[in-house]
C-alpha cells in the first residue's frame, strides 16, 4: 500500500540523496513483499530464488529504491552503501568507539 513520508530534509540512509527533484516535502515509496510462489515451481521447472532476490536488488540500485533490513541481502558492501548513507552512522560508531562492541549493520544482513 503507497505511503507518504515526511521529509526532514536531513538526509538518512533510506534517503541518501536529499529532496527529491520537484523539492516536495513528501515522498512515495511502496513496500512490496515477494511471498507467492514462483510459477517455474509450479511448472516443475527449476528455480533459484537466491538469483531472483539478486534481480530485485539490483533493480532496486538502478531505480532509487532501497531493500528493507529485515530481510537479507546479497548485494556486496560497496552496494549496500550505495543504496544506503552510512556516513552518518558510521561516524557514530567512531565517535563512541562502537566497531568492536557492535557489529556493522551490512554483516547483520549480509547472506553469507
Amino acid at each position: 500500500m503507497p505511503s507518504r513520508r515526511p521529509r526532514s530534509g536531513v538526509p538518512t540512509m533510506a534517503w541518501p540523496v536529499g529532496p527529491t527533484q520537484n523539492q516536495n516535502k513528501h515522498e512515495m515509496y511502496v513496500d512490496v513483499a515477494v511471498v507467492a510462489v514462483p510459477g517455474p515451481i509450479f511448472r516443475g521447472e527449476d528455480y533459484n530464488a537466491m538469483d531472483g532476490v539478486r534481480r530485485m536488488e539490483q533493480f532496486l540500485l538502478e531505480h532509487r529504491g532501497y531493500q528493507a533490513l529485515y530481510s537479507v541481502t546479497q548485494m556486496s558492501a560497496d552496494e549496500f552503501r550505495r543504496m544506503f548513507d552510512c556516513t552518518l552512522y558510521d561516524q557514530v560508531r567512531d565517535r563512541y568507539g562502537l566497531e568492536d562492541v557492535f557489529m556493522d549493520v551490512y554483516e547483520k544482513v549480509r547472506l553469507t
